[in-house]
């Protein structure tokens, strides 16, 4: 009975325990409004201990349940984000509207500091990726910078200035992330991207000192933030299929056109008719073998991957952390033996927490794995050919590759035991080619590959308000170490040549080449470390004066070092900077920058081991003055004005030539031969060399109108890069055999860039579209180059990419056409060889006769956007345009000779029998000298303009009684369409895998 009285207390007791906090829970409809009075719809509140969000509709209003006096968070875009008491008695919530580019989402990452985008004076663009990931599924940096910024040409070259310097949470990765230019599309995933800004003028970019020559790239990933609860997952699957793949022809068309070619030079035609009609009736494919390697027997018609991303974040006042966890499966195309692969996994975190009121402690880490797995191919590992260099190399008639065992009866001692393909082939092979696709892909043992990065960096952040308001130091250490080891199992196999009685079908022998070998242990073919350190202290200041003046400044010092296996010595960075940014009544802003670098490479110098770059710009908000502030069709425009030079070590490798040193030459002998010594060659060192350096400056304009309808910004760039580290061994005479280095040389790049984005809405269609465009041209100024006497072979003043060659006529026609023509002075000329213009009329052609026929890049890149939003449905496209570059024909694929492989591009070639309808030069057995050079006659345009994605989205909200905020399910297709008068060629791969058109679907799940 006393047990039963406490349990009935107890339920009692827990029942007005549930009544009080059911009591204490309120539930309150509330509004937000801006300072004005007008509703703010689409603003976001943040509440609860869970961090539970929930969004305003048309007219302002949310309604939630919590306690009172609890805190909740409101933010929306344009205003000033802010933090609330949920209180009983106030249901009215104010943000200020904050001018425009001046509110908490106009924040832009700059090097050591955060600034508004109305703030900065200099050439900036700025990318949000969570954003773009909304509605463009992007996987790699390089997705997201294709097409979407001005300035840039392909996805890291900022103006043509070349590759940029990655920055990664304000480190450095040149030499962390090894080959970033090729590999950095997988070292890091879209989803860790917080924003990525583009530093493309130097004065922006001069906070890394020496390494910012061409620009700077800025990643910053994701953290945590107080109140806000982030837990999302993103699955991703789709198929690779191939555009193209090389042409080549059958056996049979291959030796009668080799025996054209024989005749052409002179020759007896190398393969009978016999061998040519066997060939094309295939009958006897053992005797006469015709292997096409481009079919389903070796390739899939597609290839699959799959991606899956995680993000994990919350937080409060005191600490927030985030996680990002990735996984990435590629697999490849080839269908015979074990399948391809590649795996990448990567872990990322952030942690912020406040020791104390003062000190805040920033934690980064990043963990990644890529693994793969293929087959091993044989040769030499350094200079092996894989698939793709064999099918684009190997002759069809070469041999048989299989050979069926029912065909070696005869030799049962060769099939006992060998290594049969399908359990009924042998391997095909020769003496000089012992090697066999089917045995490469099956029998010869695995290649695998692994490397894993962590990168760790942590830092402290002191808040100094006790010294003085505005005023804040912090210092971060940066570790990481990069591993990769290469692993194989070095089986082996035999091949068998089959011989046959001569003048008949009838197999006479089969040869075995080689042995089978099966080994169980793995041989390790390569490895190698990169590691480094970096570190930064700075001090910022940051204060409002009186409402109008407005400052903000940085002081640092940043010190870096990478190591890696193959370097005597460290790669040593470091310099000392400062940036004063100032901005008076949100209206004129002012910027001072400069860094204080020192150098490895011109330690060895007289007065010139550091050297002080400085950088200035301005900016003019035009729209805030009276004449133009009342105008209802500019809403928002700004002048923007800057310069710097920049001193530079970038390009200069060797860090000895600041000082003499000696090293030693070939041995000697004397004394009858009694004794020998070493000659040793002096190597005179320049201890007055100079930085290189490059000065840049920017004129430009931002703008909203219509109503914040139409975006408008354009700029005008100029770069001078010059006093380059050369060698002048064309201008300066060879006294001791080795030339001193000197400062020597310039090139200038020039060109305007453009962005235009526009906004509307017509009932519930959506509609935003955009382009973006560079127009740039590189120059060289002056060169070490010989003095021609015919101007049009000098370099100077001409494009830094111009190619040159020389000019065709066409091919001659016949041996008349020859002889009334100048002598060429490449080889023997016969009728159907490439004619040349004889440039300086001195009867001849030679190397004399080369002028500049083209430029290799593009002078044009254009980027298109439209994103079209009706309810649930959204569809984004992505277009990108090249145009102004020439390419031209080459390899062995066009510039068929000697014993190449023949490719359908040779069938219209020049023939006797209608040498006016030719658009080939004859076929050759020999060099041909005369007709593959550099010329106009093997030059295209480049010009195109690509579909690069199509993405159609459809997203599902309110899911909140399974936990789900919203799901969104998509389809996607890349690399869809390109228009172009070169398309075949400018979509085909030869030598490697194809070019591939991708389509995928996935879904994102936000809870």
């Amino acid at each position: 009975m006393k047990n039963i009285s406490r349990v009935i207390f107890l339920a009692f007791a827990l029942v007005l325990i549930f009544q009080v906090f059911l009591f204490a829970q309120v539930q309150r409809k509330m509004i937000v409004k801006d300072n004005e009075g007008n509703p703010i719809s689409g603003a976001t509140v943040t509440y609860g201990e869970r961090n539970e969000t929930v969004t305003t509709n048309t007219v302002g209003e949310f309604s939630i349940t919590a306690t009172p006096n609890f805190q909740i968070f409101v933010e929306a875009e344009g205003y000033t984000e802010g933090y609330f008491n949920y209180s009983l008695d106030e249901n009215i919530l104010i943000l200020t509207k904050a001018p425009f580019q001046t509110g908490g989402n106009d924040l832009v990452n700059v090097p050591f500091d955060i600034l508004t985008k109305r703030q900065i004076p200099g050439a900036v663009g700025t990318l949000n990726v969570p954003e773009i990931l909304d509605y463009s599924q992007e996987n790699s940096v390089s997705d997201i910078l294709r097409g979407r910024v001005s300035g840039l040409l392909s996805s890291y070259n900022i103006r043509g200035m070349g590759n940029p310097l990655i920055v990664i949470n304000g480190i450095p990765i040149d030499n962390v992330y090894p080959d970033w230019s090729n590999l950095g599309n997988d070292e890091i995933f879209a989803q860790e991207i917080q924003d990525i800004s583009v530093l493309k003028d130097l004065s922006s970019a001069l906070l890394y000192g020496a390494r910012a020559k061409n620009g700077v790239i800025l990643i910053t990933t994701k953290r945590g933030t107080p109140n806000k609860k982030v837990l999302n997952f993103n699955f991703q699957t789709g198929v690779n299929k191939p555009i193209s793949y090389p042409e080549y022809l059958s056996s049979s068309d291959y030796m009668e056109l080799y025996n054209e070619a024989s005749v052409n030079d002179g020759l007896a035609p190398r393969y009978s008719q016999e061998e040519i009609e066997g060939t094309r009736l295939g009958n006897n494919p053992l005797r006469y073998p015709d292997q096409d390697y481009y079919n389903s027997t070796f390739l899939k018609n597609s290839s699959s991957y799959q991606n899956f991303n995680a993000n994990i974040a919350n937080g409060n006042e005191v600490g927030q952390f985030a996680v990002n966890i990735g996984w990435r499966r590629n697999n490849g195309l080839i269908n015979v033996g074990k399948q391809e692969k590649s795996d990448r996994f990567n872990l990322r975190t952030a942690v912020d927490y406040e020791i104390t009121d003062i000190i805040k402690l920033k934690f980064n880490s990043s963990f990644i794995l890529n693994n793969s797995n293929a087959p091993r191919y044989s040769g030499n590992f350094w200079s092996r050919s894989d698939f793709w260099e064999i099918s684009s190399t190997y002759l069809p008639n070469l041999y048989p590759l299989l050979i069926p065992a029912s065909a070696a009866t005869e030799f049962p001692e060769l099939v006992a035991g060998a290594n049969l393909v399908d359990g009924q082939y042998l391997l095909g092979g020769t003496n000089n080619y012992q090697n066999n696709v089917y045995g490469d892909l099956l029998f010869n043992g695995t290649s695998k590959q692994f490397s894993w990065l962590m990168d760790i960096n942590t830092g402290l952040e002191f808040d100094l308000e006790g010294i003085t308001e505005g005023l804040k130091a912090s210092a971060l250490v940066s570790f990481n170490n990069y591993s990769f080891s290469w692993e194989e199992m070095q089986n082996d196999y035999a091949t068998y040549s089959p011989s046959f009685i001569e003048g008949s079908n009838t197999l006479a022998n089969i040869s075995k080449i080689g042995n089978d070998v099966r080994v169980t242990d793995q041989t390790v073919i390569d490895g190698y470390f990169y590691k480094g350190y970096a570190f930064y202290g700075k001090i910022d200041y940051s204060r409002i004066f009186n409402e109008v003046h407005e400052f903000n400044a940085n002081a640092l010092i940043f010190s870096q070092v990478n190591t890696r296996e193959s370097l005597w010595t460290p790669n040593r960075y470091g310099h000392i900077g400062f940036r004063a940014n100032y901005m008076y009544s949100n209206k004129f802003i002012a910027e001072f920058t400069g860094a204080y670098a020192g150098s490895q490479i011109y330690f060895g110098t007289n007065d010139n081991k550091y050297a002080f770059s400085p950088g200035v710009g301005l900016g003019w908000v035009l729209s805030e003055e009276d004449f133009i502030k009342n105008n209802p069709s500019i809403n928002y425009l700004k002048l923007n004005a800057n310069w710097s030079i920049l001193n530079t070590d970038v390009n200069v490798t060797d860090d000895k030539i600041t000082y003499d040193y000696y090293r030693a030459q070939s041995t000697f002998s004397y004394a009858n031969g009694q004794a020998s010594n070493a000659s040793q060659r002096i190597y005179p060192g320049n201890p007055n060399l100079l930085w290189e350096k490059m000065m840049n400056y920017n004129i430009g304009f931002e703008s909203m109108l219509l109503e914040y309808r139409l975006g408008i910004q354009a700029s005008y760039f100029y770069y001078k890069n010059y006093d380059f580290v050369v060698q002048r061994a064309n201008t300066l005479p060879d006294l001791i055999g080795v030339i001193p280095y000197s400062n020597y040389g310039s090139e200038q790049t020039q060109g305007v860039e453009l962005g235009i984005n526009h906004v509307s809405k017509v009932g519930g269609l959506k509609l935003n579209i955009g382009a973006n465009l560079v127009y740039s041209v590189p120059k060289i100024l002056t060169i070490d180059e010989p003095f021609y006497a015919d101007e049009y072979r000098m370099r100077a003043d001409k494009p830094m990419d111009a190619r040159f060659g020389y000019v065709a006529l066409g091919l001659f026609k016949d041996q008349q056409d020859i002889d009334n023509h100048v002598d060429q002075s490449f080889g023997v000329v016969r009728p159907g060889d490439v004619k040349y213009k004889d440039l300086n009329s001195d009867g001849i052609i030679d190397v004399n006769d080369q002028q500049m026929i083209g430029n290799s890049t593009s002078r044009v890149e254009m980027g298109l956007h439209l994103k079209l939003s009706y309810k649930s449905f959204e569809l984004f496209a992505l277009g990108r345009g090249q145009f102004g570059a020439e390419g031209a024909y080459s390899g062995s694929y066009y510039w068929v000779r000697g014993d190449d492989k023949y490719s359908n591009f040779v069938l219209d070639r020049w023939t006797a029998e209608a040498p006016n309808e030719a658009k080939y030069p004859r076929l050759t057995t020999t060099t041909g000298s005369n007709n593959f050079r550099n010329s106009t006659y093997w030059q295209y345009k480049t010009d195109r303009f690509s579909l690069q994605t199509v993405q159609l989205n459809y997203t599902v909200s309110d899911m909140n009684f399974i936990g789900l905020n919203e799901a969104r399910f998509f389809l996607r297709g890349d690399n869809l369409v390109m228009l172009s008068g070169m398309t075949d060629v400018l979509n085909l791969r030869i030598g490697s895998a194809p070019n591939m058109r991708s389509f995928s679907t996935g879904v994102n799940l936000q809870f």
